[in-house]
């Protein structure tokens, strides 16, 4: 009855969720296979008690290191695979509280509910699913458009020959092992293998939901300091702009020079205005840059340059950088600062910093990105710093009430143990004094028991005489 409930829910459906729905049904079903106690099938139909919703700090958690985790190993997938089968009637509570509100609600309204059930926030699989989401719904129609309207010199994939050769070259040059890691990036959100821009976290903007759950708040942005850094650099055709033609020339300036002169790539790749540019790899920091050697036909010319300290704003977000997408996350981010409206905050400019950190064919939805501004931190407003006086003082005070109220009950603690003392000094006194007397009433007992046996002794003594004056006058 569930089964058909979620089914004839997701007919006719234009919901971007059903390939989720799908996956969710055969899931459930899975689980009612797995169980042949009819009463944890039947928990299905009614509400959970369960109190973990959205945490998904166990099956859901490790169900998605099992499948979805790169760097697992796999006796580690299978670990948490079978802890997290254990005890299916936890998860058929959890899912119970989703089915309940598909069916109550459709799945239009009811699949959030289910959605959270099996991938909470946190997860690798609901990260894809928004991100798949967002991909599908937005970023891959603009991208077509995009390259519809412009169509793209295919200047863009000029010398991918050669930068091929140049990375087979790399691969080549390093163990099995780093050469996979290399190759697994193409599934992961942050690169490894590879020199990534060092950053300072100077303060984390947490929204409020406007709900008691402190939980469910969210980290929306976040202060960085980058400190300052060499790089090699290139100019946009067009400033600002996001197109696959406008990068990718510039992708192909710097990856060029960086594969055939250093051999290695960094992330991430950052443009602000009218400029790409990259880090270059940690060995190579201080060293002389011949930028004549670019790999070009002379025309594409890359420079050195010193990139300087900067404090930025940044928030995070996944898929491919498209205008739209980068206007879309502008705002957004525009809008996390004015709710956030924390003094101590200035934007310096709101001409926005990209930062892609994924290399091209990386999974589009699990591709990682930066959008920032430049800041400076202020110190606190007069307002501010009284306000912190004051509570300071009224920390101070406060500290000393307590500080006060622990002497008196030290001291009532004191006295109550004097007194006790005391009390138990009498008592030793009245338990010595009853002693005493018990041992002196104990003596005469035994004074009186002694005498009355010598009494006995005598009078014994005399009945002998009597028996044996008696036995005389017999005789």
């Amino acid at each position: 009855m569930i089964l058909s409930s979620l089914l004839s829910s997701t007919n006719g459906s234009n919901s971007p969720w059903n390939s989720v729905h799908v996956v969710s049904i055969s899931f459930v079903a899975f689980l009612m296979l797995m169980n042949n106690d009819h009463h944890q099938v039947s928990c299905l139909s009614s509400p959970s008690n369960n109190n973990n919703k959205n945490k998904g700090n166990t099956w859901q958690r490790r169900i998605d290191r099992a499948f979805l985790d790169v760097d697992l190993k796999g006796q580690a997938r299978v670990r948490n695979l079978q802890r997290a089968l254990q005890d299916p009637k936890v998860i058929i509570n959890d899912i119970s509280k989703g089915v309940d509100a598909v069916r109550s609600e459709g799945m239009g309204k009811g699949h959030p509910e289910l959605i959270d059930a099996l991938w909470p926030k946190g997860t690798i699989a609901r990260s894809d699913i928004e991100g798949l989401q967002a991909f599908i719904t937005k970023q891959l129609p603009e991208r077509i458009e995009e390259i519809r309207n412009n169509n793209p010199s295919p200047a863009i994939f000029d010398n991918s020959s050669n930068n091929a050769e140049i990375l087979s070259q790399v691969i080549r040059n390093n163990d099995l092992q780093k050469s996979l890691q290399l190759a697994q990036n193409v599934f992961r959100e942050t690169p490894k293998g590879v020199d990534i821009l060092p950053h300072r976290l100077l303060k984390t903007i947490v929204l409020d939901n406007d709900d008691d759950d402190d939980e469910d708040d969210v980290v929306a942005a976040e202060i960085r300091e980058y400190d300052q850094f060499d790089a090699i650099s290139c100019t946009l055709d067009t400033s600002e702009e996001y197109t696959l033609l406008n990068m990718g020339a510039a992708l192909r300036k710097l990856s060029s020079y960086m594969l055939q002169t250093t051999k290695q790539m960094t992330s991430p790749f950052m443009m602000h205005k009218n400029e790409m540019y990259v880090m270059l790899p940690t060995p190579d920091n201080n060293a002389d840059i011949d930028t004549n050697n670019n790999g070009d036909d002379g025309n594409n010319v890359v420079f050195a340059k010193t990139i300087p300290t900067k404090t930025m704003v940044v928030y995070e977000f996944t898929g491919i950088c498209t205008n739209e997408e980068i206007i879309r996350n502008k705002d957004k981010l525009e809008s996390i600062l004015r709710e956030y409206d924390d003094e101590t905050i200035s934007v310096l400019s709101t001409a926005p910093y990209i930062f892609q950190y994924n290399a091209p064919g990386t999974i589009p939805w699990r591709r990682k990105n930066l959008i920032g501004f430049e800041v400076d931190m202020l110190p606190p407003t007069q307002n501010e710093t009284e306000t912190q006086e004051e509570e300071d003082e009224e920390a101070v005070a406060t500290t000393q009430i307590e500080t006060e109220t622990q002497e008196e009950e030290d001291e009532e603690v004191v006295a109550t143990t004097q007194n006790e003392t005391e009390t138990q000094e009498e008592e030793d006194e009245e338990a010595v004094a009853t002693t005493q007397t018990e041992t002196e009433t104990q003596e005469e007992e035994d004074e009186e028991v002694v005498e009355t046996a010598q009494i006995g002794t005598e009078t014994q003594e005399k009945e002998n005489d009597d028996d044996a004056v008696v036995t005389e006058t017999w005789e």
